[in-house]
């Protein structure tokens, strides 16, 4: 009877014995399973990886997991969300806490987002851009949507309508024409306060249009109008429009001007306000009167002087197209690449962007916007070829530098291409 209790005792310990692989006690980690085992991304997007220990029960403590770029550049990650930065490549490593020579490396690749034209396929003619302090870009453009339209967005390529900067009560009056229109905005950042230079004018009325000025405490508006800065009589230019603001060595200057006999490009100083000219007998003239939509980019020793030039607005038959000149002097002579002189009568200037089988009519740019990899980008409109209904739609390239002169590749609109790169 002894022997057998004995038996049954030894039996039971057995039964009740610890088994290694049924312990629930914490172990220690001995690898981290990751999926996917390589990760392809695209610049401005998101992706996970999950990342699962073995054993299963281990020590809590190796646990959140730890996650590590080596370049975050490229690619950054949060608790297995991997943001992609950057075309190019990077390893996304994660590793125990109480362990890190327990790890897994996973090779990430970042591949570029793209943007198709146009950007906004709506009428915006004439288009402006500023980058304002709260982050966002605000483009404005000719009021084919009434009262100056404003979108907004955070990359260029993302847009929102944000509103306009007037309404039907606080429009610009003009009293030297009645019926003139709100043409070509130009918006700066100015003591404080958002600037904003428009043109007023009708077709054909290249003696009464002209520049007017309204700032406004927000990007987005309201604006508040200051009035007439002059009309093309009081400064001694025919068809005074498509104003644009330059500071340069501490000064304010105001570009402006269109076609026509005595038009042309010309530049004035401004008053350090901003709102008024300080002479209006102190003109000069940088361009002929070919050329409209002045754009003055300082780069290096360089003043580069955009223009368009062709008809702008006849649909499929528009022949308008961007040109620019350089010059070591703000005041110019500006010559093209093929050193011809933008004062000339000549029509064989060195093209920026042209015409090609699906956009008609490129023209009249913003200022150049640089983003978060260095990039150059401008932004214009032009009509989509077999919807020219729809009006002159916004479209943008990237400006490509090469020995000091800037072009687009191809010379025209692309359909679709790499799009440009924020970081957040």
């Amino acid at each position: 009877m002894a022997v057998c209790a004995a038996v049954l005792w030894a039996t039971a310990c057995n039964n009740n014995a610890s088994n290694p692989d049924d312990n629930n006690d914490p172990l220690p980690l001995e690898s981290i399973a990751v999926t996917p085992a390589s990760l392809k991304v695209t610049a401005g997007q998101t992706a996970s990886l999950t990342a699962v220990p073995a054993p299963e029960n281990v020590d809590p403590a190796e646990k959140p997991f730890a996650w590590a770029s080596n370049n975050t550049g490229v690619a950054t990650v949060s608790n297995g969300l991997v943001r992609g930065v950057y075309p190019g490549a990077a390893t996304i490593t994660v590793s125990g806490r109480l362990n890190d020579n327990i790890r897994t490396v996973v090779p990430v690749t970042v591949s570029a987002a793209t943007y198709q034209n146009p950007v906004i396929g709506q009428s915006l003619p004439d288009p402006t851009i500023i980058k304002a302090s709260n982050g966002w870009f605000y483009v404005y453009a000719t009021e084919d949507t009434p009262n100056v339209p404003i979108y907004r967005s955070q990359n260029l390529v993302d847009w929102w309508y944000a509103g306009a900067c007037f309404t039907s009560s606080t429009r610009p009056p003009w009293p030297d024409d009645p019926n003139a229109g709100i043409w070509a905005p130009d918006v700066n950042y100015i003591n404080g306060k958002y600037v904003l230079y428009f043109s007023r004018s009708t077709w054909g009325g290249v003696s009464k249009c002209g520049i007017g000025v309204a700032t406004a405490n927000d990007p987005g508006g309201p604006f508040t109008n200051h009035g007439k800065l002059f009309n093309s009589a009081e400064i001694g230019v025919q068809n005074s429009i498509d104003p644009f603001y330059i500071e340069d060595e501490g000064k304010k200057y105001l570009v402006w001007g269109s076609y026509g006999a005595g038009a042309g490009i010309h530049i004035t100083e401004l008053n350090d306000d901003g709102l008024s000219v300080k002479d209006m007998h102190h003109v000069t003239k940088i361009a002929g009167t070919h050329f409209e939509g002045g754009y003055i980019h300082k780069r290096g020793k360089y003043y580069y002087l955009f223009a368009s030039t062709g008809t702008c607005c006849e649909g499929a038959n528009s022949t308008y197209a961007l040109v620019v000149g350089r010059s070591e002097n703000l005041f110019g002579p500006y010559i093209d690449k093929d050193s011809d002189p933008l004062l000339s009568t000549a029509y064989n200037w060195a093209w920026v962007i042209q015409k090609n089988d699906h956009f008609v009519g490129p023209g009249h740019c913003s200022e150049i916007v640089t983003d978060d990899a260095g990039n150059d980008w401008i932004l214009y409109h032009g009509y989509v070829k077999g919807k020219e209904d729809a009006g002159r739609q916004l479209l943008m390239s990237q400006i490509i530098w090469e020995n000091d002169w800037p072009s687009v590749a191809g010379g025209s609109p692309a359909v679709k291409a790499d799009a440009p790169v924020f970081k957040d």
